[in-house]
């Protein structure tokens, strides 16, 4: 995972330098700002996929917990075996 530094560039300097950009959003998230506001956030590929995982994990047990919370979503083990 990324360290908790960041790199922050105007809309104007990550147009100029986009090829440091990619280089740098390598190693840490590179934060793009338009009128002093963070419009968006450059990261590696492999960085992005490691969220998307992490994203379907906690889905995965956020629909477990329900399940476990909401007796009507449980399928009767006497059904299942069938």
């Amino acid at each position: 995972m990324y360290p908790s530094v960041m790199s922050t560039y105007s809309v104007k300097s990550f147009r100029q330098q986009l090829s440091a950009v990619i280089d740098e959003a390598q190693k840490i998230p590179v934060f793009i700002r338009h009128n002093d506001e963070n419009v968006a956030v450059v990261i590696s590929a492999n960085y992005y996929e490691k969220l998307l995982t992490a994203l379907e994990e906690v889905e995965d047990l956020a629909s477990i917990q329900e399940s476990l919370t909401d007796p009507k979503s449980s399928i009767p083990w006497v059904q299942m075996k069938r």
